[in-house]
């Protein structure tokens, strides 16, 4: 199923899908197409819709085992913001993108040009907690590309050690990373 909406500014792109794969590309265009497939289930538990700046992806049914599962594919203007809540559907962005929240229990994800940022801070952050970081995005401002991570450790953890942690960290990616313009990094038991 097809569907186009006239975008004169670049939307905001949200998914809220369980399982299968979503590719999003950006381009000089003025209208946002969505092209979406049933792998699994049936294309009528998937809504797709706009809201004022929103193109809302998502779908009718909670998230679970043997859900439905989908093929998404979506050409944006440049600049498109993305706001990802997926299972385990694996995420592919290519071009000139805004801002990137992305929230995954696990797939694939790979955006254009900070595929290779998100793996260096994700080997750093397994190398020093032993686990992936349990939220990653990236936001493109005016001062360049910032990070923003959610650390998950140890509950019995003073806060003195979890906040040392944190800067641990966030010196490591700034060493193995001086491109990028700021690090934020949060923690959580």
């Amino acid at each position: 199923m097809r569907y186009d909406f006239a975008t004169q500014k670049p939307p905001k792109l949200r998914f809220g899908v369980g399982a299968g794969r979503i590719e999003v590309e950006t381009a000089d265009v003025a209208e946002t197409t969505v092209e979406a497939e049933a792998i699994r289930g049936d294309l009528e538990n998937l809504k797709v819709e706009q809201h004022g700046r929103d193109i809302v992806i998502e779908s009718r049914k909670r998230f679970g085992f043997k859900g439905d599962e989908y093929d998404v594919r979506i050409r944006a203007p440049h600049a498109s913001d993305v706001d990802a809540n997926v299972a385990t559907a694996t995420f592919r962005a290519v071009g000139r993108l805004g801002s990137i929240e992305m929230n995954t229990a696990s797939g694939d994800v790979q955006v254009g040009d900070v595929e290779r940022d998100a793996k260096v801070v994700g080997r750093i952050v397994r190398e020093r907690t032993g686990t992936a970081p349990r939220e990653l995005r990236f936001l493109h401002t005016e001062d360049g590309l910032v990070a923003f991570l959610t650390l998950g450790l140890d509950p019995a953890s003073a806060l003195s050690d979890a906040h040392a942690q944190a800067s641990e960290v966030e010196e490591d990616i700034r060493r193995a990373l001086p491109e990028l313009a700021d690090v934020s990094v949060h923690t959580e038991p």
